[in-house]
């Protein structure tokens, strides 16, 4: 997206053996909770057996996805794996979505893959969203939308220019204060 926090990867993991031996070192040396982040995990095709590994050595394990992947087998395939699952919602707007995402139908591909996971798992629905200046007037339609799909958690964080590929060039585009990001937070918080 147009406001990506990860840092330019110049080399890419991609086998099992390597995925398996970080992930074995992490639990030796007491990693609890198992996350699975972006890019896009579910490209893995390793990645339910990674899960099952981290879920039978009795990790919480989640899984961050864009949702474009996750299809009913993908999710029969690792339901029994998962505690949770985190998608990103922007917007109800899906031009305002295809203009941070360049993903199209965001909104209901995000919709749909909610209802999906509360309705064949009881897998925790956690949504971030990055508040910036193309949204934050949207987000009271978006608190709406969310609680008739009965997400777990909405985690809202504020836009930070100083980190990640896409974040640092688009400074201007989305930069928000503080005082603009409590304020709204506030809002969404007296919704009820």
């Amino acid at each position: 997206c147009a406001y990506c926090i990860s840092p330019e990867k110049y080399e890419e993991i991609t086998d099992y053996e390597t995925h398996k031996a970080i992930q074995d070192q992490m639990i030796a040396t007491g990693l609890t909770k198992n996350r699975y982040i972006g890019g896009e995990p579910l490209l893995l095709p390793h990645l339910p057996k990674l899960k099952k590994e981290a879920k039978e050595k009795g990790l919480n394990t989640r899984l961050s996805t864009n949702g474009i992947l996750l299809t009913k087998e993908k999710l029969i395939e690792i339901r029994d794996y998962l505690d949770s699952m985190a998608l990103p919602y922007e917007s109800c707007n899906d031009e305002l979505n295809r203009s941070i995402r360049g993903t199209i139908n965001h909104s209901e591909i995000v919709s749909s893959r909610i209802k999906t996971i509360r309705e064949m798992s009881d897998i925790g629905v956690l949504v971030n969203t990055c508040v910036h200046k193309e949204n934050i007037n949207e987000l009271e339609k978006l608190a709406y939308h969310l609680e008739t799909l009965g997400i777990d958690h909405w985690k809202l964080r504020m836009f930070n220019s100083s980190s990640g590929r896409g974040a640092v060039p688009n400074k201007n585009r989305f930069e928000i204060s503080e005082e603009q990001f409590f304020e709204i937070v506030d809002h969404i918080k007296s919704l009820g």
